[in-house]
């Protein structure tokens, strides 16, 4: 069956018209002829869905403009009262697979009459400052913020707070480093420096009624969650990713490597930080996804970013369809985390303790102090506000075996506070938040 990404008037244009629709001055240039589809015809789509399924389709923005003052679109497709969920798509713009797989499963899921039962929140284009800068040049993948060095962009995927810093080791799957700006995963200047991820994480902290989060990219094969969670949660993810697996007919999908109860060692250490699905999980309990789309051939790079779209329409059909379908199923039925009123012990200032000075270098093992009902914890997650400290070992199970690893910058400023965020689980998902400082020392 052709299926049209833009039809105004009726959703069904066939699929070729979109490819030669598609803009191409620097896109030949770089060998990137199969871009897809402009943030024009994106919104042109969603505008269309509204005039066809008024009575499903809400269209609003996320709250706040993205750094070049622009609106970041959000749909709410189903009825408010059944469970929520959330999709994002395009936060790195040159990938060409999220934008077209999502509007093409929702279109037929819309014309089915959205019978899957649940509300879904969905961000088609999630950097649109980068998208529009995209479809004019070349192979784009972060905003488009000025750096101080002179260089542009922010990776929107490396800017969230839990583990920022934490790739600021050579990650040796990109051959760099997140700290440097000119990085195609640079983390920004600190924690939410970016406007884009400040109205995210807004729309998390206001949808405590949302159960789940994915976030869509490509070109890899992969369905990510968070690495370390407690046995009942790491059971739902493993429910959920499985069940995904099981549903695809074409070299299933490689999944996240881990066992239940596992926690980072301390030290510092390098690989993926500042993630979206991290952050919805431990910074609010929403169950975090992230799914990778591939293509038939498996290309990577450029290949794999910009490929022909009947490989995206074949890998769709083989891979990523049945696998939504279950996903929003299965989604939907995840327990919701709950408000804590969990506390810790001694007077004063929640300052814990660290195994050395917090001086400008170090890094510092730091625990907390004691709690007040430590059998009912489960876990805790730490993060830093604040660039000067940065926290590469994130997660603690209780009863607590190893601190906090805390590295402090070399650019930290002696008798400088720093902001920082203890997230408290319990086992059955209630969640207490404590905000502290800690003060530079001087070496």
């Amino acid at each position: 069956m052709k299926h049209s990404l833009l039809a105004l008037s009726c959703l069904l244009l066939t699929a070729p018209v979109l490819a030669q629709d598609a803009p191409r001055r620097d896109a030949l240039r770089e060998g990137q002829s199969n871009r897809l589809l402009t943030f024009a015809q994106i919104e042109q789509h969603l505008a269309a869905w509204k005039q066809k399924y008024p009575e499903l389709i809400e269209l609003s923005t996320l709250p706040g403009k993205t750094r070049e003052g622009r609106s970041i679109p959000l749909v709410r497709i189903g009825k408010p009262g059944q469970p929520e969920v959330m999709w994002l798509s395009g936060i790195h713009p040159r990938e060409q697979q999220p934008a077209y797989c999502t509007l093409r499963f929702l279109d037929e899921e819309l014309a089915a009459g959205w019978k899957n039962g649940r509300c879904l929140w969905f961000v088609p284009m999630f950097n649109v400052d980068g998208k529009l800068w995209e479809e004019g040049h070349k192979d784009w993948r972060k905003n488009r913020v000025p750096n101080p060095d002179g260089t542009f962009g922010v990776d929107l995927n490396r800017n969230f707070p839990v583990r920022w810093g934490g790739g600021r080791e050579i990650d040796s799957t990109w051959n760099d480093s997140t700290a440097r700006p000119g990085a195609d995963i640079f983390e920004g200047l600190a924690p939410l420096s970016e406007p884009e991820n400040q109205a995210l994480d807004a729309f998390f902290a206001s949808h405590p009624n949302l159960r789940a989060f994915m976030d869509i990219h490509s070109p890899l094969r992969e369905i990510l969650f968070p690495a370390h969670s407690i046995a009942p949660d790491h059971a739902r993810y493993l429910k959920i990713v499985k069940g995904m697996q099981q549903r695809q007919s074409d070299s299933p999908y490689s999944i996240t490597k881990s066992s239940p109860g596992s926690e980072p060692a301390p030290g510092v250490r390098g690989g993926n930080s500042g993630l979206t699905y991290t952050h919805a999980y431990y910074s609010y309990g929403i169950y975090g996804f992230n799914f990778e789309i591939s293509i038939p051939s498996k290309a990577k790079g450029v290949a794999g970013r910009y490929p022909a779209e009947r490989e995206i329409a074949q890998e769709y059909e083989t891979n990523v369809k049945e696998a939504w379908r279950f996903w929003l199923e299965a989604a939907g039925e995840l327990p919701l985390a709950q408000h804590g009123t969990l506390t810790l012990e001694g007077p004063g200032t929640m300052s814990g303790t660290s195994d050395k000075p917090l001086v400008p270098g170090a890094v510092v093992g730091w625990t907390p102090p004691r709690l007040s009902v430590p059998r009912s914890y489960a876990y805790a997650v730490l993060t830093s506000q604040d660039p000067a400290i940065v926290v590469p070992s994130e997660y603690r199970s209780f009863p607590l075996k190893n601190p906090f690893t805390l590295q402090v910058m070399t650019s930290a400023k002696p008798g400088a506070t720093v902001s920082l965020t203890l997230h408290l689980w319990d086992s059955e998902r209630r969640h207490s938040v404590y905000r502290f400082s800690l003060k530079i020392a001087a070496p």
